[in-house]
């Protein structure tokens, strides 16, 4: 044992370019992040332009979730080649068994 406590530090699982998986996640997180900023931006100004002079809540809230949208989708289109790319190196295959 380390003397970390199992909850305060990223898990330790490396991917297949020997960085944490931890530091890789953030990274996809990063980019998901900046698709989401770009694509978002474009879908508020499209499907709420006119009415972001006069917000309501309800409009708040779709705006949110305008931004979550591309960042889900994002998100879980690199997780999913991610896991592929771990699975073709053989990292952490003996965790997940591979889907036929």
């Amino acid at each position: 044992m380390t003397g970390e406590s199992p909850l305060s530090g990223p898990p330790a699982e490396l991917v297949a370019d020997g960085t944490r998986l931890w530091d890789d996640i953030r990274a996809g997180a990063r980019r998901s992040l900046l698709i989401a900023s770009v694509v978002g931006t474009f879908l508020v100004a499209v499907n709420q332009g006119e009415h972001l002079a006069d917000p309501t809540p309800g409009l708040i809230a779709r705006g949110v979730l305008t931004y979550l949208t591309p960042f889900t989708v994002s998100m879980l289109g690199w997780l999913s080649a991610s896991r592929a790319s771990r699975r073709r190196a053989g990292v952490g295959s003996q965790d997940v068994p591979a889907s036929t």
